[in-house]
């Protein structure tokens, strides 16, 4: 299915827009807007990430993120430039993961600013992209600002179809996004309607059960302050 790369080029024309409605990059809203990804980042060698076997977490300590993922899940990092992280059932149709897009920029407030402005753009952009993606039209279940572990968030639901041979699935897709310093979060779930609408509490807490780690050096600096 063709699921891999929608959180990705969506986060990522998101902020261009955002961006492109913002004067301090108006001009240019792609020129030194992004960073190096963190697959490529990870050339280097430095030590970021880890993944416990036993408990099934990831954590990632360059974008200060963990997830608790299914213990009967596979997971890999993905194929999308921005997926830090990706864990899927591939039997039953169910996939997970979690892009991160950083910038040169604080991006949080002017998000916020600007999506407040602008929100029935961007979410007509966003509807208009995914259904290019999934080749389908796509029912907008619902937009709403909300929080994820205390950060203000958008969180979309998308309902739509996927035909192979003689066969129709219904798909749901929930996606949370989370602008947040110079990082912006998106973390969805894509999931075959069926087993959404039989377990919801269940696929709920999978797409919520993320942990904000404590970012290092505002704990160095913390700890400096003390000496």
């Amino acid at each position: 299915m063709k699921h891999k790369n929608f959180f990705n080029t969506l986060t990522f024309l998101s902020l261009l827009f955002i961006f492109s409605c913002n004067s301090k990059t108006k001009k240019d809203p792609g020129k030194d807007l992004l960073k190096p990804s963190y697959k490529e980042q990870k050339k280097e060698g430095d030590f970021t990430e880890y993944f416990d076997t036993l408990s099934n977490i990831y954590s990632n300590y360059k974008y200060n993120i963990a997830v608790s993922s299914p213990k009967n899940w596979k997971h890999d990092e993905g194929v999308t430039e921005h997926m830090i992280f990706r864990s899927f059932d591939r039997d039953s149709g169910y996939s997970y993961s979690i892009n991160v897009i950083e910038t040169n920029y604080n991006i949080e407030d002017i998000f916020w600013k600007e999506y407040e402005k602008n929100s029935v753009v961007v979410e007509n952009q966003f509807q208009g992209i995914f259904e290019k993606q999934v080749n389908s039209p796509v029912e907008v279940e619902y937009t709403i600002v909300t929080y994820l572990k205390n950060y203000k968030a958008l969180k979309r639901k998308y309902n739509y179809s996927v035909r192979n041979e003689e066969f129709e699935i219904d798909m749901t897709s929930i996606m949370y996004q989370v602008p947040k310093g110079d990082f912006t979060y998106t973390i969805g779930l894509i999931i075959p309607t069926y087993f959404y609408e039989h377990r919801p509490e269940y696929f709920d807490n999978i797409i919520k059960n993320i942990y904000w780690l404590s970012n290092k050096k505002d704990v160095d600096d913390a700890f400096s302050d003390l000496n």
